[in-house]
């Protein structure tokens, strides 16, 4: 009896071994491209989910019949590839993936093109609020800018910016956006500008370290995204006349 018990076992757990490694040995399915959309500088794609996938490779090429490249791995159904060249075609091929199969990776996706658009260039104008010291010198540990946005597209204005002096470079300091209200700060994520719509008061933090700076040698660096891609921005008080008129233009 039990070594009747004993082969009925073996017999058992020999099934549910075959079939494990039968379903982990087949192939995850590979997705199907949904949706395609491009801006100026970037491009985006959105496919079908896959059912027991870990995420997903991208690949691209700049080439109809070029090598691809894996860009990135996510785990969400859909990519937004940025810092591009404007009125170009870029090709992509997507493939699943799982790390619980044999097979971890489906088969490619159909190659798909996407060109990117023909835009304007941003046109961004800055007021800066910057003061004379003593000796030609002030001291902050803040820095307050007017930000006015003249593109046909909106404007996101980045975390990070920096403040520079070209004469003195001890000076210079990174600088985290902030939002002020009732008196205190609240470190902010990036926010929107609409076009032909200004922001009248942007607050940079020097992150706990107050800076010297002279009027005459520093900006504020405004990093700010457009369409896809990074640009920046000089903010010192030469530039403020140029805000003045363009903001009498609205």
């Amino acid at each position: 009896m039990k070594q009747c018990i004993t082969y009925l076992t073996a017999f058992f757990i020999s099934i549910s071994f075959f079939l494990v490694s039968n379903i982990d040995s087949k192939a995850i399915g590979k997705p199907k491209v949904l949706s395609t959309n491009s801006k100026g500088y970037s491009t985006f794609a959105k496919w079908t989910e896959i059912k027991g996938a870990d995420g997903y490779a991208v690949y691209y090429s700049k080439y109809k019949n070029g090598n691809f490249k894996l860009l990135k791995k996510v785990t969400n159904a859909q990519f937004t590839h940025k810092e591009l060249d404007m009125n170009k075609t870029y090709y992509y091929k997507i493939r699943s993936y799982s790390e619980k199969k044999k097979i971890k990776y489906s088969t490619y996706s159909n190659k798909i093109e996407i060109k990117t658009k023909v835009v304007d260039k941003p046109q961004v104008y800055t007021w800066a609020h910057m003061y004379y010291g003593y000796d030609g010198l002030a001291t902050t540990d803040q820095f307050d800018i007017a930000i006015a946005n003249a593109s046909k597209h909106n404007i996101k204005i980045l975390t990070k910016g920096k403040m520079i002096d070209v004469v003195r470079s001890e000076y210079n300091r990174n600088l985290t956006l902030v939002t002020k209200y009732k008196g205190e700060y609240f470190y902010g994520d990036s926010f929107v500008i609409k076009p032909k719509y200004h922001a009248p008061k942007v607050y940079y933090l020097t992150n706990g370290k107050s800076t010297f700076y002279n009027r005459d040698y520093a900006s504020i660096i405004v990093y700010y995204e457009y369409q896809g891609k990074t640009f920046r921005k000089e903010a010192n008080s030469y530039d403020n006349d140029k805000f003045d008129d363009y903001m009498e233009t609205l």
